[in-house]
């Protein structure tokens, strides 16, 4: 069939809806022509969700052309060619294109890469809000964990599967996994528990309303075999695991049979019967052991390394181009920040340049002013001489609120003071006695009229005088209570005898505070 010389992008969909409905439908589909003209035409024109779907089909036909390797290299590359990050991206396709593929490493024996597959399909299975899937991939890992020899790990696994299919209503997919279960139970020895889910499974599932079915039923015979054989009912026992043997379709079927009457016909001490099914399990065995296709596992599970190591090599690539856009961004915010950090210095210091512009201006308009004023008489000029006294008071207080500022910043910026505002916010050592005389002289070099007025107007007594200087340095209450070890309530009840002593009236300790602060 010429598909490839049709350019109509409807037809092509067409062809592979008529491919997948073939799929649906369970038809074996040996042809892979049409599956690999329907992957190379949509591989160059088909949505990413188009060349996943083309990519599936040709993976199935290499399936049942029992093509191992060829098929797990196209599942990967439907897996590879989709847009999981894409808002239509079809989930449910994708979960069960994962299930396939762990299907195929289950018939391979590849127990690790199947758990792989069956993560992915439960994760996508649970956004594409695929209930049925999702808990398939549950129930499914019991089998993995059994090819690992993790038997209690199947257990779990298959009884939180058959939970959940309770849990959402779907009891007849809990009842299908029950054989299962308790053939993993009976193996292991765990009876009653086993004997639990048969006695659930012949009632419900409707498989033995008219006596026993006939083929299928290979776990449940040796299950209930290897029951009979624990609680010591040799007959039940031989029956059932002869009814595995009448209706095995394969070897392994007939294996499990054979090892169940060794184990019973061991247990009666029967040595001839022990010897003959011995004999039958081993070479059954030995015939398994032939049929197993090795050199195709081994090719199978070279070309997934491969397959395996590409995709981690091109996850590689991507995560050192993410981790390139991410220092690239961070560069970027750095130098911005930088920019900014050196735009802001550059501001404060040019406002701090103009203010001192400003106060030299206050300073020349002041002497002007005095100036003028020396030029002045009383009775010739009493208005004008008035309106400069006001002015010049206006000049004053400007330049006295400047001296303020600039003297506040040369005292702050001292490492003296900085010692005491850390002393004063955090619980260090106590301040020692060279610190408390180096803050004085730091008070009679900028502030020489408050220490004049402080020694003239204070009995020299060491704490009034230090509570003094520091309040007429800014210092918070509660900083000056930490300095000076003193209790707030302390400190409260100093300030207003203070201000008794020093300004002969009654007040509040801020009042006294605001009467230091105003002191030059």
């Amino acid at each position: 069939m010429a598909v490839w010389a049709c350019n109509d992008h409807q037809q092509m969909l067409s062809q592979l809806e008529e491919l997948e409905r073939q799929n649906l439908a369970d038809s074996l589909m040996t042809n892979d022509s049409l599956a690999l003209s329907l992957c190379e035409y949509f591989d160059c024109h088909g949505t990413p969700n188009e060349r996943m779907r083309a990519h599936y089909m040709l993976a199935r036909t290499y399936t049942d052309r029992e093509e191992a390797p060829q098929a797990l290299e196209e599942f990967h590359t439907a897996i590879s060619v989709v847009d999981t990050t894409a808002a239509d991206c079809d989930y449910r396709r994708l979960a069960r294109i994962h299930s396939q593929a762990a299907g195929l490493f289950y018939d391979c024996s590849l127990p690790n890469e199947m758990l792989h597959e069956l993560s992915l399909q439960y994760k996508y299975g649970k956004m594409a809000n695929d209930t049925l899937t999702w808990l398939f991939a549950v129930g499914s890992k019991s089998e993995a964990y059994y090819l690992l020899g993790k038997r209690d790990s199947a257990i779990v696994a298959l009884q939180q599967a058959v939970k959940l299919y309770n849990q959402y209503g779907l009891e007849t997919y809990a009842i299908s996994w029950y054989p299962t279960l308790f053939f993993l139970l009976a193996e292991e020895g765990r009876y009653d528990e086993a004997r639990h889910y048969i006695d659930i499974y012949e009632c419900r599932s409707g498989y033995f309303d008219d006596g026993l079915p006939e083929e299928g039923f290979d776990n449940y015979y040796y299950a209930k075999g290897l029951y009979y054989t624990a609680i010591h009912k040799e007959d039940s026992a031989a029956f059932f695991f002869r009814q595995e043997l009448r209706y095995s379709r394969t070897l392994n079927e007939q294996e499990g049979a054979y090892k169940g009457l060794y184990l019973l016909f061991k247990q009666q001490g029967i040595a001839d019967s022990v010897a003959k099914y011995a004999d039958l399990c081993y070479q059954t065995s030995e015939k398994n052991l032939e049929a197993m296709p090795v050199e195709g596992l081994q090719h199978l599970h070279a070309l997934y390394n491969y397959t395996h190591n590409q995709k981690v090599a091109q996850e590689k690539t991507r995560e050192s181009a993410r981790l390139y856009h991410w220092l690239l961004v961070c560069f970027l915010l750095l130098v911005f920040v930088c920019t900014c950090i050196v735009m802001y210095i550059y501001k404060v210091k040019e406002k701090r340049k103009r203010r001192e512009l400003e106060f030299h201006h206050q300073l020349e308009l002041q002497e002007k002013a005095h100036n003028e004023l020396s030029r002045l008489t009383k009775k010739e000029f009493s208005f004008l001489l008035g309106q400069k006294e006001q002015e010049i008071t206006h000049h004053q207080n400007i330049i006295e609120k400047y001296q303020e500022e600039l003297l506040s910043r040369k005292i702050v910026n001292t490492d003296v003071y900085k010692l005491f505002v850390k002393g004063g916010h955090e619980n260090t050592e106590k301040v020692a006695e060279k610190d408390w005389n180096s803050l004085e002289e730091i008070l009679a070099r900028y502030l020489p009229g408050f220490k004049k007025w402080l020694d003239a107007n204070l009995q020299r007594g060491e704490l009034d005088y230090r509570i003094c200087m520091l309040i007429r340095l800014h210092f918070a209450p509660m900083s000056i209570s930490r300095l000076l070890d003193k209790s707030p309530q302390f400190l409260y009840s100093r300030r207003k005898k203070l201000y008794k002593d020093l300004f002969d009236t009654n007040g509040k300790p801020e009042e006294f505070d605001l009467k230091i602060l105003k002191i030059k």
